[in-house]
């Protein structure tokens, strides 16, 4: 069941699991996603059809991509630190830089040891590498054409001299 205009409608999704006050309702549409898990207050309520989703202490849609397959833990601008245990000192591999911009996405960089901004210029160096390198080489291709041209220029005024 969500709420729709202060009226409880019937939910057209299925196998989600709905725990807080308004978890999974909208005033504003019938809630249709499936296959979420939407813990606390309001939790999966800006949304009309997400699937896939786990929400926790998170409305939806207020400033994370709109749609599914997506974990939202907390509400932007009232949870200001978070901590994870399990995670310092573990080691994996083929790591990548974890980096999280200013909504709290996560996301990766290839570097591994180094902060994101770090590996964000490592990341430009090495594209910036491989353009000067293609550059070098087209310069030294133009260099063996002006060359050619140079030779061919000095036989021509060569003809031209000996008529």
């Amino acid at each position: 069941m969500s709420e729709v205009g202060g009226v409880i409608q019937p939910t057209n999704g299925s196998e989600n699991t709905c725990l807080g006050t308004g978890a999974c309702s909208s005033t504003t549409v019938a809630f249709n996603g499936s296959t979420n898990i939407c813990v606390g207050f309001a939790a999966c309520n800006n949304e009309n059809s997400p699937s896939n989703n786990i929400e926790i202490g998170n409305t939806g849609q207020s400033y994370e991509t709109p749609g599914s397959n997506q974990i939202l833990i907390g509400a932007l601008g009232t949870q200001t630190d978070t901590y994870i245990q399990g995670i310092f000192g573990s080691s994996v591999d083929n790591s990548h830089v974890v980096c999280v911009d200013s909504k709290g996405k996560l996301g990766t960089m290839q570097k591994p040891g180094t902060n994101c901004a770090l590996a964000l210029q490592d990341q430009i160096k090495t594209q910036l590498e491989q353009v000067n390198a293609q550059q070098q080489q087209q310069i030294e291709s133009l260099q063996k054409q002006n060359a050619e041209f140079q030779q061919r220029l000095s036989r021509l005024e060569s003809l031209i001299a000996q008529k």
